[in-house]
């Protein structure tokens, strides 16, 4: 064998050894990990761990560390602090960021660098919030009164996709395709057995191109979508265009005057101010389109359809609420107006710690690291350890739920609605929860942290002034059949009851007036 062949192959089979040896210290060390002791070698907790509340509840009371596929779930807040605030350590997984392009393409939540946030926090919606949340009033209150339960989730979901529909692209989706295609997308992710197959998908990529019928039809979905997407586009740059003309010729981000993301983005990215690398492709312009929908309206309908859940759950909280919202005499109150409800922060704040509508994430090393613990952990062999070494290419889970429903943060009855909490301090072991807002980890933080928070926070507000004002809700169905569906974005849904079909929230409405 020639020389330099075999210096080769034996430098590949040096690599390959030393690789194979540390693989097997991480995982020795891993398995060293207290947790429950009934787990499958290959899955690991991945069975209950699509159960969240579940999980949370083991994460939260027993304090122990689950496994996915081997992965560790980070617990202490000293080791979420850490991960959240080391970007450049830790990224988002390839699998996540698959599992959210089957969803969004590549959009800014499946793409880690490039994307500019500047436009996104510029977003001037509010002047669609009261407007659509009235609306919403309006057409609930031609079902209210009757012995017919309405579920509301469906309604919420038009709503906040109509707000985000004009605040984010000057797009009107009211019974428009684009938010039927888009539906049709997220109603596909959300069945159980797809979303099975999807993860398989995204842990093993050598299935990620089996042609199965459920990818057929979100890819014939997405090409229509981003059809769409160009048509938008293009509309916009003819309106570059024409501003381009008045301006004398030259376009720059302090010229711009419309105000809705998608407009903002198209401007930034023509301008002449801008570098060329910070410019993004058509593709990646319309990517953002599906992203926007998610930010701006699943999660946030999902979170007033888990208020409403509460509220119906706990009566003397929505008499409560319903007074303070009434004391307001108006039916389109200010941002600022929204804002000095204290009882209303309470409950949407007490909402998002409880049922945050994304429950866990994962965030991936690029490079070799130490991840430090508050308190020492006792292993199963009786050691202890103060840290976590994390390798390259190791996933670590960061389990939302399990923090906010942590008693040794929020005290004995942290698995409880109690709005009341936020009327005395924080306690003190919140304020280490490295959360952007609200000492919770609902928006996550760090450089990761969700951007349209403040936005997303005040939407909910203002959909829930205008509906507790008007109507007084009632569950159609015994509480416990309702629960947290297995999806990314967590919502209620129906179990056990078929004579309910695919309805997620089915409540009685009774108008106030």
């Amino acid at each position: 064998m020639h020389p330099i062949l075999t210096l080769g192959l034996s430098g590949l089979l040096f690599v390959a050894i030393r690789r194979i040896q540390q693989v097997r210290q991480m995982f020795r060390f891993i398995f060293k990990l207290p947790g429950p002791a009934s787990w499958n070698i290959f899955l690991g907790h991945l069975p209950i761990i699509g159960h969240s509340r579940k999980t949370s509840t083991m994460v939260a009371e027993e304090h122990v560390s689950l496994r996915c596929f081997i992965t560790p779930i980070a617990l202490t807040l000293k080791a979420i602090q850490h991960v959240t605030s080391n970007a450049q350590i830790y990224e988002k997984p390839p699998q996540a960021q698959f599992l959210l392009s089957r969803i969004l393409g590549k959009g800014m939540f499946s793409l880690n660098n490039k994307i500019a946030s500047s436009s996104y926090k510029t977003l001037k919606g509010f002047c669609y919030l009261t407007e659509e949340a009235l609306k919403l009033r309006d057409r609930l209150q031609g079902l209210a009164n009757t012995q017919n339960p309405v579920d509301i989730v469906p309604y919420l979901s038009e709503c906040t996709m109509q707000i985000i529909g004009l605040g984010g692209f000057g797009y009107d989706l009211q019974n428009s395709r684009l938010a039927t295609l888009f539906r049709n997308i997220f109603r596909l992710s959300g069945n159980p057995w797809v979303a099975l197959i999807v993860h398989i998908q995204a842990t093993f990529p050598i299935f990620r191109n089996l042609a199965t019928a459920q990818r057929q039809r979100v890819n014939l979905a997405r090409a229509e979508m981003d059809e769409i997407g160009q048509r938008m586009i293009q509309r916009t740059k003819d309106e570059v265009d024409m501003a381009n003309k008045a301006d004398g010729g030259s376009i720059d981000k302090a010229s711009f005057t419309k105000r809705d993301i998608l407009s903002l983005l198209i401007r930034a990215n023509m301008a002449t101010d801008i570098p060329e690398n910070q410019r993004l492709s058509d593709e990646e312009v319309i990517a953002q389109i599906p992203t926007f929908i998610v930010a701006g309206s699943e999660t946030t309908s999902t979170a007033v359809s888990w208020t409403i859940l509460a509220l119906c759950k706990h009566p003397e909280v929505q008499g409560k609420l319903r007074t303070e919202v009434l004391s307001m005499d108006t039916e389109n109150p200010t941002m600022e107006q929204l804002n000095s409800l204290t009882y209303l922060g309470y409950v949407v704040r007490e909402v998002l710690r409880l049922y945050p509508p994304v429950t866990q994430t994962a965030r991936m090393a690029v490079a070799d690291d130490v991840i430090p613990l508050s308190n020492p952990i006792q292993c199963r062999n009786g050691s202890w350890i103060h840290e976590i070494p994390v390798r390259k290419g190791q996933q670590i889970f960061v389990h939302i739920l399990g923090v906010h429903q942590n008693s040794a943060i929020w005290g004995d009855d942290a698995n409880e609605f109690r709005p009341e909490r936020w009327e005395s301090e924080v306690p003190e072991a919140a304020t280490a929860v490295p959360g952007v807002w609200g000492n919770l980890l609902t928006f996550l933080g760090g450089q990761h942290a969700c951007i349209g928070y403040r936005f997303s926070v005040i939407e909910t507000k203002s959909i829930l002034f205008a509906l507790v004002k008007a109507f007084t809700f009632e569950l159609a169905i015994q509480p416990d059949s309702i629960q947290p569906s297995p999806t990314v974005v967590s919502r209620p849904c129906v179990i056990g009851h078929p004579q309910f079909g695919n309805n997620m929230l089915p409540v009685n409405i009774n108008s106030n007036t």
